[in-house]
């Protein structure tokens, strides 16, 4: 009978090893929670509620995550790791549930606030049932009510612990049915993943031809515009056509990495595939601007004898009332000094001057039209169009004039702050660019010229201060942005180290407790992870992420190896003695789970039954496990 009992729990051992190896690779990566409820995998319908639910939880302590999936990582070494990303404390218990993969992780203190065992028993049959049935609301809702209660001290309600010899009898029989059930499932999974990825694929590159075909269509209809209408009139076009390339070449470029002998993961092959939409979307935009403007163009050209009449009647129009702005601005000088007012003096001469250069332009179209050549008259009636709108500025400003003046000063006190926030911008950032070295010392000269001035003119030196700032950011615009991108690349690098830190530990961890039947190859491979991880820290940063990566990958396939070498000692030794400690250590966890899950009420009358992990976390006083529904 002993002997036989010995043969059933292997078979346990090896059913359970081969259920707990064949999870899939996906890539949902351990991250900082924002919220003490997040669902990533958009699967429950009203999160607000829930995330009430969850923070009724005495102290706000309990967090949960909803995934997708692992990450073809261990559950509970996911959920530890996005503890530890989060910067979560020894009162914290986060629970996180894979909703693809059907198991979830959990971590907390043993023995401080939400402890591991309060977490383990509130994940009762109830709440895996739930989960089990696709009610992700409810289940959630329930696991925040049993955690209530614990934590309140209160208990609760389990059915009786009868049957237990039943139990252990009928695990067998279950795990088989609940491994070949879960293998099923899995693939189905799998293989409607896959089909998405694919379609996903079909998409980005089908997009992809089809602009890159509309690129060079547009390309060719710019140099058409450039015969129709001179170079001039199509500078604009050329260049947004070269913006919708640059993003078609970034597209192309992400499609060739796709496409080369390295495989990606499924997660980063979607990613990329977005990207390419992206990308896609920004140059259909900017095509659909050029053909905009295109069409404005050709409008013109078609109105051009209308347009250039429109343009004479308004200058006729504004000159008639350049002898009433003398007038408006000696009224002016009644309420304000005169020092202010020394700008607006010189506007009437400058619309008289502008007024004349539109005469010319509209002159010029005169002749074109005179030869029926309207594209030609097309460059000069836009030039007309763009004079007669600063001289109509220039009479606005003068009707506004009451209003401006009387709060330039604020306006002025505002200009000096926000230029020279600018110029401290450029100390940091642009020291090695002489452009913006040239254009701060300009800005520079301004501020004192405006502090210094005794009765400044704050319009002008208003104007003067926001032209100069406008050509300050223009140049600091990219540094700025290139700025950002370093500290988002740090910060990037800064989770990516730690999780690899945490792979290495978790692979050193697991090599170390199986160490008796771990072959060379795993501690070969975690011996890569560790040097990875150690030439990151001195490499450039943009290829830190990378490197850390390559070290997640070796830590990873450390402990994937070392699982393998495991599993077939197991089933080389058979029944054989020399067998016994590898199946006990195997068994007894397995076991450790089904029991411990009795005591607590669990059942294994579904497919669903659960599993728990195989022990704590690596952290001094903290814990955690995992189970399947």
């Amino acid at each position: 009978m002993t002997r036989r009992l010995s043969r059933i729990f292997t078979g346990v051992a090896a059913l359970s090893t081969l259920f707990f190896t064949s999870l899939p690779a996906f890539a949902e990566e351990p991250f900082a929670l924002s919220s003490n409820f997040i669902d990533s995998a958009k699967a429950v319908k009203d999160d607000s509620a829930l995330l009430a639910k969850i923070t009724e939880v005495p102290g706000a302590d309990l967090w949960v995550v909803l995934v997708k999936d692992f990450s073809g990582m261990d559950a509970q070494d996911w959920v530890k790791q996005t503890f530890n990303l989060t910067g979560l404390q020894k009162y914290d218990g986060l629970v996180a549930i894979s909703t693809t993969t059907r198991e979830l992780g959990f971590y907390a203190h043993k023995k401080e606030g939400i402890t591991q065992k309060k977490l383990d028993e509130a994940l009762n049959p109830e709440v895996l049932g739930l989960l089990k049935a696709e009610k992700w609301d409810a289940g959630i809702t329930k696991l925040a009510e049993n955690v209530s209660t614990l934590v309140n001290g209160g208990s609760l309600k389990s059915p009786s612990s009868g049957g237990m010899i039943g139990l252990v009898g009928g695990a067998v029989v279950i795990g088989g049915c609940l491994w070949i059930f879960s293998r099923r499932k899995k693939k189905q999974r799998a293989a409607a993943a896959a089909k998405d990825l694919q379609t996903l694929s079909e998409e980005a590159s089908s997009a992809l031809l089809k602009t890159d075909d509309a690129v060079r269509s547009a390309a060719a209809e710019v140099e058409f515009a450039r015969a129709e209408f001179g170079l001039q009139a199509t500078q604009e076009f050329a260049k947004t056509l070269q913006e919708a390339k640059d993003a078609l070449d970034h597209g192309f470029a992400i499609r060739r990495l796709l496409d080369d002998p390295d495989p990606e993961t499924p997660a980063q092959q979607r990613q990329m595939n977005q990207e390419i939409l992206a990308l896609v979307q920004q140059a259909d935009d900017a095509l659909k601007a050029q053909q905009e403007d295109f069409q404005k163009l050709r409008d013109l050209a078609a109105r051009v004898p209308e347009k250039t009449a429109e343009l004479s009647t308004r200058v006729s129009e504004l000159r008639t009332q350049i002898p009433l702005l003398a007038a408006k601005i000696d009224h002016l000088k009644l309420k304000f000094p005169a020092a202010m007012l020394q700008s607006l003096q010189t506007y009437p001469a400058q619309i008289e001057s502008l007024l004349t250069a539109v005469e010319n332009s509209l002159q010029q179209a005169q002749t074109h039209l005179a030869t029926n050549d309207r594209n030609s008259a097309v460059p000069y009636a836009k030039m007309a169009e763009e004079t007669l709108s600063q001289a109509a500025t220039l009479f606005t400003r003068i009707d506004a004039a009451p209003q401006e003046l009387g709060a330039a000063k604020e306006r002025f006190a505002a200009n000096i702050a926000s230029l020279t926030a600018d110029i401290s911008d450029a100390n940091k950032l642009g020291h090695q660019n002489p452009l913006i070295s040239e254009a701060k010392t300009v800005a520079e000269a301004l501020i004192s010229r405006a502090k210094s001035t005794t009765n400044p003119d704050y319009l002008a030196l208003n104007a003067e201060l926001k032209e100069t700032e406008a050509k300050l950011d223009a140049l600091l615009a990219p540094v700025r942005e290139a700025a950002e991108v370093h500290q988002r690349l740090q910060e990037n690098v800064k989770i990516v180290m730690h999780t690899a830190q945490d792979t290495i530990t978790a692979a050193d961890e697991f090599i170390h407790r199986y160490r008796s039947g771990v072959g060379a190859n795993s501690r070969t491979l975690l011996a890569r992870a560790k040097a990875h991880y150690q030439r990151a820290a001195t490499a450039p940063l943009a290829q830190q992420i990378t490197i850390y990566q390559e070290a997640i990958s070796a830590a990873q396939q450390s402990i994937h190896t070392a699982e393998r070498a495991l599993s077939q000692e197991k089933m080389r030794v058979g029944s054989n003695s020399g067998g016994d400690f590898l199946a006990g250590m195997i068994v007894s966890s397995v076991l450790n789970g089904i029991f411990n899950d009795h005591d607590r009420g669990s059942s294994f009358s579904d497919f669903g039954g659960g599993f728990t992990g195989f022990g704590g976390g690596s952290e001094s006083g903290f814990g955690g496990g995992r189970k399947g529904f």
